[in-house]
């Protein structure tokens, strides 16, 4: 069965939360894009066994959409077991939430963006760039702490 993908943000917001657009990888880095709760969001896999799985979000220089806000070992719901992730959201100021389709009054008087699930599929090429080039600083400085 062939998956239909959202074309427009309006449609998105229907769906249930944590329903999982994209779900691939990219130079052994998992994407997983969904529906979050206000948002459409970007979560990024790592296996959980890779030196630089468990660090607090905070801590990593990641650049993505308003960076990093995220980081949670895997446990199948809806981050598949294996994995730590690391995510984002595209529910900051200048985007548009879920949240104002329900509550028009909360609109903002400012033009907002309705990121749909192909536009953050596109965008997410400098998080999974950056994440490549940490993976393999992580990996070459273990490789060099005596065991």
């Amino acid at each position: 069965m062939k998956m239909t993908i959202p074309k427009r943000f309006e449609e998105c917001a229907a769906d249930p939360q944590s329903k999982i657009y994209f779900d691939y990888f990219e130079d052994g880095v998992r994407v997983l894009i969904l529906r979050g709760p206000a948002s459409i969001n970007c979560y990024l896999g790592i296996p959980s066994s890779h030196p630089l799985a468990g660090f607090g979000y905070d801590d990593l220089p990641v650049e993505c959409h308003g960076g990093l806000t995220f980081g949670k070992e895997g446990n199948d719901d809806p981050f598949p077991k294996g994995f730590y992730w690391y995510g984002y959201d595209y529910g900051h100021a200048d985007d548009m939430s879920f949240y104002e389709l329900k509550y028009p009054e909360i609109k903002q008087l400012r033009e907002e963006h309705p990121w749909t699930p192909e536009e953050v599929k596109k965008d997410t090429w400098s998080a999974i760039y950056t994440f490549k080039k940490l993976m393999k600083l992580a990996e070459e400085i273990a490789a060099k702490v005596p065991k």
